[in-house]
């Protein structure tokens, strides 16, 4: 049988020991885990990128245009972004603010100056909130602008809905 853990960044291994396959299977959880427990900053609650990438040219010139840097700059990027205290979040999910009330956005990138991380994002509207406050109907209201990463609360659930809305459901820190 094949386990698979971490995703790309992890490893797979055969487990062919069927007669304590339960001792296996964790045997290879732990070693997975420690090894995770190794790299630095895992305990770090800043936000930061998950990896740091150099970026396209493209995007370099847009990061510098908008932050009004010479093309010099050291710039980093990521897809994901580690989130102050805790949590993570990448391109496409949709994240709660920490300010009060419900507003949403959805992520496009993360870019890093120096030791400022900064994500590229669109704020989406609440249509309607159900009566037990667990789900929204959100709609996008603008397009994308750089926000400071350490604003970003949570990443939340969603499903597309219609007419290009999203359902999401609110975490419990935001009811």
């Amino acid at each position: 049988m094949l386990i698979c853990f971490g995703g790309t960044q992890g490893y797979c291994t055969n487990i062919n020991n069927t007669i304590a396959f339960e001792q296996s299977v964790m045997s290879e959880v732990i070693c997975h885990d420690v090894m995770a427990l190794q790299k630095p900053d895992v305990f770090s609650e800043v936000a930061r990128l998950a990896n740091a990438c150099k970026p396209t040219k493209l995007l370099q010139q847009l990061v510098a245009k908008h932050f009004d840097f010479s093309n010099d700059t050291e710039i980093t990027t990521c897809l994901q972004a580690k989130l102050s205290p805790a949590g993570s979040c990448q391109k496409g999910d949709f994240v709660f603010l920490k300010e009060a009330g419900l507003k949403l956005c959805q992520v496009w990138l993360h870019v890093a100056i120096g030791t400022d991380v900064f994500s590229m994002v669109s704020n989406w509207d609440l249509l309607e909130l159900d009566s037990t406050g667990c789900h929204g109907i959100f709609v996008q209201a603008e397009g994308a602008h750089f926000i400071e990463t350490s604003n970003l609360a949570c990443a939340a659930a969603h499903m597309q809905y219609k007419h290009k809305q999203v359902k999401v459901i609110i975490p419990m820190q935001k009811r």
